[in-house]
């Protein structure tokens, strides 16, 4: 089971996961992708949804995809749970909750090859990453993970280092709070490097949060 998380919006490249299924089931023939979505509430979104379901139907593929409308927060952990492979491949972005969720629900991660992802996706160690709007290289890095289970397994160990270092809220906030003290008690010595750490923490923390 392949899971898409993010919003069905041409940025996310949701086509070019959808040109990567028949190059999947050639290997996987059982492969199943989910297409999760929040509502698509203008015209603009459901004409795009629309034209993905009919760009899979022209490829054969539309009986190996499940179309998923809107998910709650309470529900989201499930699809998480049935997946075998997360899958994000937008042509931008900050540091998506996205690749912390899948993380914290032990599932190995293919991303975009996006400078954003540098400090926690390392490819081959924590995730996968692929060129954008590739669909050949994006299936042939689905079909890997599922040949190869202990590279799977030994990412999934890989990341949670990485989600312990970035991904708990709690202990974010309480870095936080530190760096905010150095400022307070006027550390002159630490004060660039704090001010900098500071800079960089709040722009991942606010990306996270829209």
């Amino acid at each position: 089971v392949v899971l898409s998380p993010r919003q069905m919006t041409p940025h996310y490249n949701q086509i070019t996961i959808i040109e990567s299924i028949p190059r999947v089931l050639e290997e996987v023939p059982q492969a199943v992708f989910i297409m999760k979505d929040t509502f698509c509430n203008t015209p603009e979104r459901q004409e795009y949804v629309r034209s993905l379901k009919e760009l899979a139907a022209s490829l054969g593929v539309d009986h190996a995809i499940r179309w998923v409308e809107e998910v709650t927060m309470q529900e989201l952990p499930y699809y998480y749970a049935i997946s075998d492979v997360v899958v994000s491949v937008p042509s931008t972005d900050g540091m998506p909750v996205t690749i912390f969720e899948a993380m914290a629900c032990q599932k190995p991660l293919i991303v975009g090859d996006l400078t954003s992802y540098n400090e926690v996706i390392i490819h081959g160690q924590t995730g996968l990453r692929v060129p954008i709007r590739n669909n050949q290289v994006l299936a042939r890095a689905i079909i890997k993970i599922h040949k190869n289970p202990s590279l799977a397994r030994r990412m999934v160990e890989e990341s949670q280092v990485i989600l312990h270092q970035y991904g708990i809220f709690n202990e974010q906030m309480m870095r936080m709070e530190r760096y905010y003290y150095g400022l307070i008690n006027h550390d002159i010595s630490a004060g660039h490097v704090v001010r900098k750490r500071i800079s960089r923490f709040l722009f991942r923390l606010l990306v996270s949060l829209t």
